[in-house]
């Protein structure tokens, strides 16, 4: 099994966990973590501007994520820092389509 990078936002603290966790609490000042996939490079939370700049885009294409599962009426979504872009399209002939898979936790 893979891990996953965990990041605390409040106290800027990265742990790595496995990725089969739903969620992680830091174990330093006990705030919710955001997990990070593991390719994903995230800047140093000594330069400050970049690690801000990061985490608003960041955590803006998670709710679009969200909002593409929630929302059926979102056609396509392009996620820069995620590398990926869903749509909801017709596939074209001749191209390869896979269906969208929903990673969130159940429930």
């Amino acid at each position: 099994m893979s891990n996953t990078t965990w990041v605390c936002l409040t106290c800027k603290k990265s742990h790595r966990k496995d990725s089969s966790l739903w969620s992680f609490v830091c174990p330093t000042c006990k705030a919710k973590c955001e997990g990070v996939h593991w390719k994903i490079r995230i800047p140093s939370p000594k330069r400050k501007r970049q690690w801000k700049q990061f985490w608003e885009k960041y955590l803006n294409e998670k709710a679009q994520l969200d909002e593409f599962y929630r929302d059926e009426s979102v056609q396509r979504i392009e996620l820069e820092i995620l590398n990926l872009v869903y749509s909801r399209e017709e596939p074209r002939k001749g191209v390869e389509s896979f269906p969208l898979r929903d990673t969130r936790k159940p429930g």
